[in-house]
């Protein structure tokens, strides 16, 4: 059975939509990466935003292969994932960590549904599915950190 929404322009958007996320990443990763005050912090970042980099690359090939066109841009998402790590560089790496977590939601809900569509083709089911690896992986790493930041707090304030 097909499924009722199977065809080249929903793969292509889906593809699309995906790829602006990735854009959108890269551009908070890159603000934050600036703003870190911890160089290992930044050092995790960059891996992070470097899979964001390598998700752009993967999803275009599929776009160019389909004649598709691949976005440049992320189409005004960047001014908000951007805009959260900007606001919270002035409050420190946890602030900006939060930031990023919550823009990790984001490209985590976006790849988890873009892995339930069952009309995928092999290549980009897998690809999809390393991108949706990736997501879960950054924001686990992020919600430990931050973790690790306020136990000690909630300690010294006797929760």
């Amino acid at each position: 059975m097909r499924y009722p929404l199977q065809s080249p322009d929903t793969i292509t958007l889906g593809l699309q939509t995906l790829v602006c996320l990735d854009i959108a990443a890269v551009t908070a990763y890159d603000a934050a990466i600036d703003a870190l005050e911890h160089p290992e912090l930044a050092r995790t970042l960059t891996g992070f935003r470097d899979d964001h980099r390598a998700h752009i690359a993967a999803l275009t090939r599929h776009l160019n292969d389909m004649e598709a066109r691949a976005p440049t841009h992320s189409g005004g998402l960047a001014f908000r994932t951007r805009g959260n790590v900007l606001f919270s560089a002035s409050f420190g790496d946890n602030a900006i960590l939060t930031a990023m977590l919550v823009n990790e939601f984001d490209t985590n809900m976006a790849y988890g549904l873009a892995g339930g569509y069952p009309g995928w083709p092999a290549a980009i089911r897998e690809t999809i599915d390393r991108g949706a690896d990736d997501e879960s992986r950054h924001r686990r790493w992020i919600q430990a950190r931050l973790t690790q930041a306020w136990v000690p707090a909630f300690r010294v304030l006797g929760a």
